[in-house]
Formats: structure tokens, C-alpha cells, sequence
């Protein structure tokens, strides 16, 4: 069903919509109620968004265009995979009772160095490639881009570090200089600005999901709500200016555009279903199309020779004029899990929840105490939440984390080869 038929068919039908987020509301109340940690925790964005995909398949079958048969996949789908998510957050691991030493040193000179990495990949890619905002899918930036595709492995990692730590010398006693303070404000100037530029209407909440990440993962500690209303705001206010890019209407038409993007998180489902669209969906095998992104780049896997995305073959069938241009839907897990391995992809859907969560959760805490590894164990934790979304993207950012971890043991092996400041102390919880 393409995007105008489905909103159409919304507007006619709204109240069968507002019938539909009634039904799905309880399951996910109680997925809250699990899971809610604080408005500004990346999940809780997830969880909405997922909360909003869920009420299409529900819509579209009270309105009979969706097969029984697809609805009944996707319910069983969809269910076994936060069941799997639940559980694996029910599993016991130990804490690590190690610390780096002279750590305040060392976290600076990291920062110090992510935000001239961020800068310089940033401009050169804007210098070779262009600017995401103002191309036609901002997806398609590092498509077919040489070895200038590992800039974009990267720099979320060095932006993640560099507002973390920012917030850590706004509000940590032991980091109170004025020119620290300055310093930090300067940066989120830059990474806001680069935000924007970016295309992507959910990065300009990364201040927000930041400060979350600096005082949960970090300190320990809960967000302060005034401070968290105002980053709220910012990024909100953040999100009408990237969708005013592609409006022609000003701020209302901008405003339009985020409340349909909000409406449109179950896309997915209304390209594949009706009409049985995802049937005719054409894919790689699943070792091919789950890690060509790491067996790319090491010449294992050639990439003319993968299907594209199960998200962009069926906005082509629905939109012929787009073919090629990178674009499309998340394959969310019970789309992906029937496009790739069909009646046991209610498994994979178990497994994938399982995965994602024990991965978010629990392996990082194997990691030693302190600003550095906090902050990496925050940026692993947004990373692993992409599986919820697409099963495949959560492939691919697994890939990145692990990338950025060697990168983040090379930049600490840099530091102490020259200035030697740091070390590993057993100290007790």
C-alpha cells in the first residue's frame, strides 16, 4: 500500500486507529511497566515507536487488508520477541570490580581527540560526498563510497563520547573550570549543527538520550526534569527544522511531517502486507544479507551481488520512480524474520529479542569501572537497541561497536605509550 492510499484510508477510518492503539495499548503498558527507566532513556523511545509500528497490522486487519494468516504471523512474531527480550534482562551477571587509574587524564585527552576526529570526518565527508540534509535520501551518503564508508562507522561513537563527557565537565565537582565549562558548550554547538546536517529527525535528541546516558551510566543517577524538559524541547525544536528541510509548508507543514513520521513507524507493514506484497520481497541468503556490511569490506562478500534491503525493494514495488535511491522502511523482526527463514522466523524473532537485550543489558558490565568504559557502555547500549527496529541494522551496528571498541583499546594504547597515565587497580564494589 503506498504512503498516500495508507493515509488516506487513516483519515477516513481514525477511529478504527484510535479502536486499534486501544488494543495494542495493554501489551505494551505492561512492557512499560518492565522496562521504563526515564523519559529520555533511548528504550523508551523505542518502545513507543514500536508501540505505534504495532497498532498497523492491528488497523489493517479490522479493515481487512491484511491476510489472517500475516496478522496471526505477526502477533505470535511479535510477542516471543519481547518475551525473549524480558528474559534475557531477568539473567544475573557479575559487575567488574576493576578501574582504570589517573582516569579524569585519560577520558580528556580521548575527548580532546573524538572531537578533532568527528570534526575533520565530518567535514571531509560533506566535502566529498556532500550533505545528507539536502540529498534525496540521506542514506544514500556513504553508498558506493570507497573506503570513505568507515567515517560513518566511526563518527557516531566520537559524537557519543564527546557529549557524554561534555555533560561530565558541565556537572562532575571534579571538572568545575570555567574554561572546561566553555569548552563543553562548544562542543554541543558543533554536534548540534552536525545533527542537523545530518538528515536523521531522532539525532537531534542525542543531547537528551546523552544526558540520560552520563548520569545513568555514568554517575549512576536519575535525570533532572527541568534539565530533561529543556533538551526535550531542543530536540524537538531540532526535529522541525530537519523536516523543514523537505516541507513547503513552514513550520505547519514541518509539524505535519513529524506527527506523520510518528503515525508512519509501522511502514514496514503497510508496504509488505496488504496485497501480499512481502511475498514477492527477493533476498540473499541470510548469512549474506545479515553481515555483507563486515564481509564487504574484507572482500568476502561482493556487494553487487546482495539483494538490497527488504525496506527498499518493497518501496520500489510500491514506487517505481525510486528505484534504486536508498531508501524504505525497517524490516522490523516479524517482516524479516518471514522474508528470511518463514515459519521458523518465530524463533528467530525469540532469539533476536533474547540477543538484543542480553547485549544491551548485561555483557558491558564485564567491563572495568570509570568515565571511558561508562561511556562506551552507554553508546553499546543505544547500538544494541537497533535490533528491535531491524534485525539487520542491529547487525551492522553490532559490527560498528566492535569496531569502535578496537578503535577505543588503540586510541588507550596511543595514550599510555606516550604519556603513560594509565593502569588497571582491583578496588572492591
Amino acid at each position: 500500500m503506498k504512503f498516500d492510499d495508507f493515509f488516506q484510508l487513516l483519515y477516513d477510518n481514525w477511529g478504527m486507529y484510535v479502536l486499534s492503539m486501544l488494543i495494542v495499548l495493554p501489551f505494551f503498558i505492561y512492557i512499560f511497566r518492565k522496562l521504563f527507566v526515564s523519559l529520555i532513556d533511548p528504550l523508551t523511545m523505542v518502545l513507543v515507536m514500536s508501540f505505534f509500528a504495532n497498532v498497523i497490522p492491528v488497523f489493517l486487519f479490522l479493515m481487512q487488508k491484511i491476510p489472517t494468516f500475516h496478522f496471526v504471523y505477526f502477533c505470535i512474531a511479535e510477542t516471543i520477541f519481547w518475551i525473549g527480550f524480558l528474559l534475557a534482562k531477568r539473567f544475573k551477571l557479575s559487575v567488574s570490580n576493576r578501574k582504570l587509574t589517573n582516569e579524569k587524564e585519560l577520558g580528556f585527552i580521548i575527548y580532546l581527540l573524538s572531537f578533532f576526529l568527528l570534526t575533520s570526518f565530518t567535514l571531509i565527508t560533506y566535502s566529498k560526498l556532500g550533505i545528507p540534509a539536502f540529498m534525496k535520501s540521506r542514506l544514500e551518503v556513504y553508498y558506493d563510497s570507497g573506503g570513505l564508508g568507515a567515517l560513518g562507522r566511526l563518527n557516531p561513537f566520537f559524537a557519543t563520547y564527546c557529549i557524554l563527557y561534555s555533560f561530565y565537565l558541565l556537572f562532575n565537582k571534579s571538572a568545575n573550570k570555567k574554561i572546561l565549562k566553555t569548552l563543553a558548550v562548544f562542543v554541543f554547538f558543533v554536534i548540534i549543527v552536525f545533527s542537523i546536517l545530518s538528515g536523521s529527525r531522532s539525532s537531534v535528541l542525542s543531547l537528551a538520550f546523552g544526558y540520560f546516558g552520563y548520569l545513568y551510566f555514568c554517575e549512576k543517577e536519575m535525570p533532572n526534569k527541568k534539565i530533561m524538559k529543556r533538551l526535550i524541547v531542543l530536540g524537538m525544536a531540532g526535529a522541525l527544522v530537519i523536516f523543514s528541510f523537505s516541507s513547503k509548508n513552514g513550520l505547519i507543514g514541518s509539524f505535519n511531517s513529524l506527527v506523520t513520521r510518528i503515525v508512519a513507524c509501522g511502514d514496514g507493514y503497510w508496504m509488505a502486507y496488504p496485497k501480499d506484497k512481502i511475498g514477492e520481497v527477493d533476498v540473499s541468503p541470510w548469512g549474506d544479507y545479515f553481515f555483507s556490511g563486515i564481509l564487504g569490506p574484507l572482500r568476502m562478500v561482493d556487494y553487487s551481488e546482495v539483494k538490497p534491503a527488504i525496506g527498499a525493494q518493497l518501496s520500489w514495488a510500491l514506487t517505481p520512480s525510486k528505484q534504486g535511491i536508498m531508501l524504505g522502511p525497517n524490516a522490523r523482526p516479524p517482516i524479516l524474520g518471514y522474508v528470511m527463514f518463514g515459519k521458523w522466523g518465530l524463533l528467530f524473532s525469540f532469539l533476536v529479542g533474547f540477543f538484543c537485550s542480553f547485549m544491551a543489558f548485561k555483557l558491558t558490565k564485564v567491563l572495568p569501572q570509570g568515565i571511558v568504559t561508562s561511556i562506551f557502555c552507554y553508546y553499546a547500549y543505544f547500538n544494541m537497541l537497533t535490533f528491535v527496529g531491524d534485525p539487520s541494522v542491529g547487525v551492522n551496528s553490532l559490527f560498528d561497536t566492535m569496531l569502535n571498541a578496537i578503535v577505543l583499546l588503540c586510541l588507550l594504547t596511543f595514550i599510555v605509550g606516550i604519556v603513560k597515565i594509565v593502569g588497571f587497580s582491583s578496588t572492591s564494589n
